[in-house]
């Protein structure tokens, strides 16, 4: 169920951005700021009948939204709904957290240019078979894939019957991978990881699949996107290229209180040939 089916409208748009700035309210002026006919407001609520999104519209057709699914209700969004007048109406919390996902997401396929496909034939096979090893060919719940790409970690969660929250902070990687299939629009953020446990909830699972170069550089913001992703899952499964990268995230690991597993994978001389698990 889309957000033009939620609230029943032709078209719906965030005053947002990017998903990013939903955590805030700094764009909710902008909203305000829409000169809404009378009783052209729409309130959203949950079935525990907490606010999720204001809809204002000009003309009835096109309307503008903002959701405070990551932030409160303000006290002006609440005066312009009661002066502008309008109708409630109510959805399952998850079902509008997917849609409000879809949204975002169907934009960045439609406008950004995907990167090139340059997963090799045998990739997810290989890793398919390593998640395997580890977690077991079925699953349940919702699964993290920090980092993802252009999915191919959320493709294989998929298949075993989870239901991946999948996100990466490259709009083009993701539209490749939205393309491909591999990433589900309802289930797909494009975030700065490090502020992932603001838009996602604790979960079982966690998936950081080739999670990256790690630097010298940059060594101080990979350790934040691992620690993240250790906060959002009981446990996790990393997988990076180098011993060097494995033994960073164990001394991570240790310093969070968190045992970590290291061990080297012989599928592939490239790609995922550490493990790290915990």
């Amino acid at each position: 169920m889309n957000a033009e089916m939620i609230f029943e409208v032709p078209k719906i748009g965030f005053v947002e951005p990017d998903f990013g700035s939903l955590a805030g309210p700094e764009y909710v002026p902008h909203l305000l700021g829409v000169p809404a006919r009378e009783g052209s407001a729409r309130l959203l609520i949950d079935t525990e009948d907490e606010p999720l999104a204001l809809a204002l519209s000009a003309d009835g057709q096109t309307w503008w939204a903002s959701t405070c699914l990551y932030r409160p209700l303000t006290g002006e969004e609440i005066n312009c709904f009661e002066e502008v007048g309008g109708d409630l109406y109510q959805v399952e919390r998850h079902t509008w957290e997917r849609a409000v996902r879809q949204v975002f997401a169907d934009g960045i396929r439609s406008m950004v240019h995907p990167a090139f496909e340059d997963v090799p034939p045998d990739r997810i096979e290989k890793l398919e078979s390593l998640i395997h090893e580890v977690w077991g060919a079925n699953g349940s719940g919702s699964c993290i894939d920090c980092c993802c790409g252009s999915g191919i970690g959320s493709s294989i969660v998929r298949g075993m019957g989870m239901e991946p929250l999948a996100y990466d902070n490259d709009p083009a990687l993701i539209a490749r991978g939205l393309i491909a299939g591999r990433l589900d629009p309802g289930g797909t953020l494009c975030i700065d990881g490090r502020s992932a446990d603001s838009f996602l909830p604790p979960v079982e699972k966690g998936l950081g699949i080739m999670i990256g170069e790690i630097h010298s550089f940059a060594t101080d913001v990979w350790e934040e996107l691992v620690m993240v992703l250790f906060d959002l899952c009981d446990n996790a499964l990393i997988t990076v290229g180098t011993k060097y990268e494995a033994d960073l995230i164990l001394a991570w690991g240790d310093s969070n209180e968190r045992s970590i597993e290291v061990f080297e994978n012989e599928r592939d001389p490239i790609y995922d040939r550490w493990v790290c698990l915990g």
